[in-house]
């Protein structure tokens, strides 16, 4: 029952990741440049190593989601993997948060001090 609750919770948090790193890359980000651009606001530049980071921790997290849920002679193994990487990704998913906020209010900031 605890491989299994722990899997599940893996995959869960890593599809919780993927969803919004994507989400916001390719929802997001797109309709405020537009906004941005029509404002004259100047854009940070993306930073790809940040959500490159953050797609592997996702992915990571799925695999090790999957490998636990299987019966397989590394299970315990896959578990302590598994814990690890989901008390890893707990806490950096608000530093991935403070990043996305930070990337979409600084051009406002900029904007509006410059009034």
């Amino acid at each position: 029952m605890k491989y299994y609750l722990a899997g599940l919770t893996n995959i869960l948090l890593g599809l919780l990741i993927l969803s919004i790193v994507f989400l916001f890359e390719y929802l997001i980000v797109p309709k405020l440049l537009g906004v941005y651009q029509g404002l004259s606001a100047t854009l940070p530049a993306p930073n790809s190593s940040v959500f490159l980071f953050y797609t592997m921790l996702g992915v990571s997290n799925l695999m090790l989601g999957v490998a636990t849920i299987r019966k397989s002679p590394n299970r315990h193994h896959y578990f302590c993997l598994g814990l690890t990487a989901l008390i890893v990704s707990f806490f950096l998913s608000g530093f991935l948060v403070s990043y996305l906020t930070d990337r979409v209010l600084n051009p406002l900031y900029d904007l509006t001090s410059s009034l």
